[in-house]
């Protein structure tokens, strides 16, 4: 895989993070903001392995996707990530992106996890449902009502 990817873009990239089932959450945010960012679906890229890779093993895959998903987010200006069911893959992509200094910004509808002194440490601002977030990332990236 090569770790020099480059995704070029003229619109602010976020990483769309969250469980694999979580579809309906990155169908509408392709949906509704697709047109004022690049929006990056790690499942796409995970989906391609699963299906071209048939011949390695799951830790050999496990690996793939692992850096994959990691060359993705290096890519991006920022991770957005559903939190609804959280998963150790969400939590250590959260992890990842915050460690190499890429803005983590995270959608708790259930405020289940809202004190958590680890996704707090390793978040730059949790919001209460998805159009919240990305109100915020319009206006943080200058994109208003486009």
């Amino acid at each position: 895989m090569d770790l020099n990817l480059t995704i070029k873009s003229e619109k602010p990239i976020i990483y769309l993070a969250g469980h694999t089932k979580e579809n309906e959450y990155r169908k509408y945010c392709i949906e509704k903001y697709g047109k004022s960012f690049k929006l990056i679906d790690p499942l796409e890229k995970v989906n391609k392995i699963i299906e071209n890779d048939n011949s390695l093993s799951k830790k050999e895959i496990a690996f793939k996707i692992c850096k994959s998903d990691k060359v993705l987010i290096l890519n991006s200006d920022c991770l957005v990530a559903y939190f609804k069911k959280p998963t150790v893959g969400t939590i250590m992509e959260i992890f990842f992106a915050f460690t190499m200094d890429i803005e983590t910004y995270i959608i708790m509808e259930n405020k289940q996890y809202e004190n958590d002194y680890w996704l707090l440490a390793h978040s730059h601002k949790i919001f209460s449902n998805t159009d919240n977030c990305f109100n915020y990332l319009k206006i943080k990236y200058n994109k208003r009502d486009i």
